[in-house]
């Protein structure tokens, strides 16, 4: 037996040398029992990229990643990588990237990470137009316009494309300043270039040769504004149109103003729009009949319209100036190179209602009635030295008399006849007298028995006519001829049931219009010849329209229907097509 013992203990050797090895052999098998080790985690990236990460011993399952506290997904690429992606819904553009091991939570690497900021590069032009799609190329931006904002000038607009290098945004209507800076917000972070596009000026290339007020005109030309409310349009440097559509950026429609203009002429046209200006300067005819004049108007002319030394004046009232319920009526003067009328300030009367004469020296001679009051008033107002005072009223004046003749004729004032009152069975007064200028003092007159309410006065050919009306079972308009021989008057045939109001005296001819508002037409009638002399389509409110002329020109102030973007009441010139017919 002893001779086989070193044997023996040879192969137990042999044996337990054998199950050691056995079992590091399944150790290294086991890849849980290793760390990982050489973890290589990139520092840059953009959203939704795939980025890998590296080193020995990594795989997935054993693996929690996550961009600060947001845990993201890993794909298993190869035995030394795996890919995770960068989430969208990180709270800051450099997160860290933390990598531990699930079965003990204990860290095994922390990366600073970064998001690619934004650059910008250049825009596909620069040069650009209203409501445009402009492409702006750079890099790092998204491939979702969900998580990049565009602001041109601090306002956002939106993105129709996006790609990493490029974006398609539009520039906008109210962008607000032709120098274009742009901002890009993408990746958590900004980037900005001031000065990177310019509005192109816009452009007016073509209108018509003619037009007519209330009309509409088309301009064509180059990047207007498609927004109205941006766009402005101004006539002749002074008045404001109202511009009715847009047709992309090369075409607006205009509504033509009435006025005010010098003459039937659009010479200038100015478009503006984001601080940027075209002028267009070729002339338009305006074919209209008549024109819009003055600037600007008194609220309600309620007198004829006097001409002297080269202006012209006129007595208005104001509805919203009363005292104890009687209107204010102030003096208006019209200057004929402002195109103005100035109120006279020291110059106002209360009146019920008024009649009114004017001297070839300059002085108005105003008789003023107030309602229920028996005390009736004569004022005499000087256009020299702009002054008023009171005069020594008619005789015959203790009763209310409503519509009486006034008028001077032949350095001589002359007053008389009206109605006693507005009643039915008020009766007419048939009186006359004169008044002396120097001596503040009246005479009666003998005259003829004719009763009529009076009205405006006229001078032609050295003859003094007067605008009368009375009141029957219809109202019978009639002009009066003043015979100073006998002091009588005799009607100027034909009488009309239109109002006679509208006569004026012009290049020597005496002219009477007749408005009849159904069928918004006047007639000019001439009374020497008794003859029709041409026909104005003017849509005038009958009670409003006072004609006159001054030189060579024929003017009405009148308030008009369907004038719906400048004022319905004003001076209006009528066109030398029209006047020339009554020469």
């Amino acid at each position: 037996m002893r001779k086989f013992k070193p044997y023996f203990y040879f192969i137990l050797v042999i044996l337990l040398s054998g199950c050691s090895n056995d079992d590091s052999n399944i150790e290294d098998e086991n890849p849980d029992h290793y760390l990982p080790s050489n973890i290589r985690v990139p520092d840059r990236g953009v959203f939704d990229e795939d980025i890998s990460i590296t080193g020995n011993n990594l795989f997935r399952d054993s693996l929690r990643i996550s961009f600060d506290n947001h845990i993201v997904s890993a794909y298993q690429a190869s035995t030394d990588t795996i890919k995770v992606r960068v989430p969208r819904n990180l709270d800051r553009f450099n997160p860290t990237i933390n990598i531990r091991n699930v079965n003990n939570d204990s860290l095994l690497s922390a990366t600073e990470f970064q998001l690619r900021a934004p650059t910008i590069s250049h825009p596909e032009k620069e040069l650009v137009k209203f409501s445009e799609l402009i492409w702006i190329y750079g890099e790092n931006f998204d491939t979702s316009s969900n998580f990049i904002t565009a602001t041109l000038n601090d306002i956002e607009v939106p993105i129709y494309q996006a790609t990493h290098d490029s974006i398609q945004i539009m520039i906008p209507n109210n962008i607000g300043n032709r120098i274009i800076d742009l901002k890009i917000n993408a990746q958590l972070q900004e980037t900005m270039i001031n000065n990177i596009m310019q509005l192109k000026f816009p452009e007016i290339t073509f209108a018509p040769q003619s037009t007519g007020i209330g009309d509409h005109l088309t301009l064509k030309g180059d990047n207007f504004n498609p927004d109205l409310a941006l766009g402005s349009i101004t006539i002749n440097n002074e008045i404001e149109a109202h511009i009715e559509h847009t047709y992309g950026s090369d075409s607006l429609v205009v509504k033509v103003p009435y006025g005010p203009y010098e003459n039937f002429e659009i010479y200038h046209i100015s478009y503006e729009t984001t601080g940027m200006q075209s002028e267009y300067t070729y002339p338009i005819e305006i074919d209209s009949d008549f024109i819009l004049y003055t600037k600007n108007n008194p609220d309600i002319i309620s007198s004829y319209i006097y001409n002297y030394n080269d202006k012209s004046y006129a007595f208005a009232r104001n509805d919203d100036d009363y005292v104890d319920g009687v209107p204010h009526i102030f003096l208006y003067e019209l200057d004929y190179t402002s195109r103005e009328w100035t109120r006279i300030g020291n110059v106002s009367l209360l009146a019920y209602s008024f009649n009114e004469a004017i001297t070839d020296t300059g002085e108005f001679f105003v008789f003023t009635t107030q309602f229920y009051n028996t005390e009736n008033t004569m004022y005499k107002i000087d256009l020299n030295s702009l002054s008023i005072e009171t005069v020594s009223p008619p005789p015959n004046n203790d009763t209310y008399r409503v519509g009486p003749i006034i008028f001077s004729h032949n350095n001589e004032l002359f007053f008389g006849k009206g109605r006693q009152g507005n009643g039915v069975f008020d009766s007419f007064y048939t009186d006359l007298y004169s008044y002396n200028i120097s001596s503040d003092s009246w005479t009666a007159l003998p005259t003829d028995t004719s009763e009529f309410y009076g009205g405006t006065s006229y001078n032609f050919m050295g003859n003094k006519y007067i605008s009368t009306y009375t009141v029957g079972s219809f109202a019978t308009y009639d002009l009066k001829l003043f015979n100073p021989s006998n002091n009588s008057f005799s009607s100027v045939t034909p009488t009309s049931t239109f109002q006679t109001e509208n006569v004026f005296n012009f290049l020597n001819k005496l002219l009477r219009v007749t408005i009849i508002p159904s069928i918004d037409q006047s007639y000019f009638y001439n009374y020497n010849s008794q003859t029709v002399l041409t026909t104005l389509w003017t849509q005038q409110i009958e009670g409003t329209s006072k004609y006159f002329s001054k030189d060579d020109k024929v003017f009405f102030f009148s308030e008009l229907f369907n004038n719906i973007y400048s004022p319905s009441n004003g001076l209006y010139l009528i066109n030398n097509r029209i006047s020339s017919q009554l020469e």
